[in-house]
């Protein structure tokens, strides 16, 4: 891909221009959106600007860029991004995530209204196509963290009730 290619495509990324990108991605040649895919995925695990990255994530989830997954769920995952992952996850929902969602659970508890919805959006967006040991992984982290979550009610509950005597 030629360079200032690139940088026309990096400045529509910048503009917020995802269907321009991806019009341009659809005009290309096989071996040029390959390249133009691999240079996303570079671009989305180093950059630490929020909107650039959120812009990158959902172009990458609109061609359907599978190999986006991974660096997808790391930048989820990262306690640094706590406050930016619901465009991150949303962008999975075009993507072949069956497999890997199960990693997801754990931050449904943690997560913010956001988070919590586009999760369970895309939950039910891939039901249908996840295997049963997936299903079954699923089941059992949220079980996991609502009795976590139960725990730690009744510990509020007691703290509230016994020392400072409120109902």
């Amino acid at each position: 891909m030629m360079r200032e290619h690139w940088e026309k495509i990096k400045r529509m990324v910048r503009d917020n221009e995802i269907n321009r990108v991806v019009e341009i991605y659809n005009e290309m040649e096989v071996n040029e959106a390959e390249i133009l895919k691999q240079k996303l995925i570079h671009e989305l695990s180093e950059t630490d600007d929020v909107c650039y990255r959120n812009t990158i994530a959902i172009i990458l989830g609109d061609l359907g860029c599978d190999k986006a997954i991974d660096i997808l769920l790391e930048l989820i995952l990262n306690p640094n991004n706590i406050n930016c992952r619901g465009t991150l996850i949303y962008a999975l929902r075009e993507l072949n995530c069956e497999h890997k969602i199960s990693r997801l659970m754990h931050i449904i508890a943690d997560g913010n209204y956001e988070v919590k919805w586009t999760i369970q959006e895309l939950l039910l967006e891939k039901i249908e196509s996840m295997n049963e040991s997936d299903k079954s992984n699923c089941i059992n982290i949220l079980k996991e963290e609502r009795d976590r979550l139960r725990e730690a009610t009744g510990c509020i509950e007691d703290i509230l009730n016994n020392i400072f005597m409120c109902q």
